[in-house]
Order: structure tokens, then C-alpha cells, then sequence
């Protein structure tokens, strides 16, 4: 099973029940600010994902509670 296959059975799947298609990157986008809420150092997580710091920061999202912890 590829990405792009992957991909494409969920997109599927979700308009046929009405919901609008979701981008690949939006996977990454959920798994890291679920890293992030479980306490996993933002550093790690940006190597591994193979990010530069700042693209990582765009993909942030509830910034407002993950970010304190770090500062």
C-alpha cells in the first residue's frame, strides 16, 4: 500500500460520505501536534520529520499549549 494509494481510499471514502478531501500533509499535521500534546521534545520531532525548525513552527496547531512548556 503506497502513500498516494492510501491517500486516495480515504479521500474516497470520505466524500462519498459527504466530508471534503484532506491533503496527505494534514496526517503529519495531526500526528505531530499529537506528539507535541503528549510532551515529546519539538526538537525530536522536527529531525525526525525531516523539517527545518521553521516550517515545523507553521505546522503547529494549539501553539498556545504546546509552547509554554518549551520556552
Amino acid at each position: 500500500l503506497t502513500k498516494t494509494s492510501f491517500i486516495s481510499h480515504c479521500n474516497h471514502v470520505w466524500m462519498t460520505h459527504g466530508f471534503s478531501n484532506m491533503p496527505g500533509h494534514a496526517f503529519s499535521i495531526s500526528g505531530t501536534t499529537k506528539l507535541l500534546l503528549q510532551g515529546v521534545n519539538p526538537n525530536v520531532i522536527s529531525i525526525q520529520g525531516h523539517w527545518s525548525f521553521h516550517t515545523f513552527l507553521e505546522y503547529w496547531h494549539h501553539i498556545e499549549t504546546i509552547l509554554p512548556p518549551f520556552i
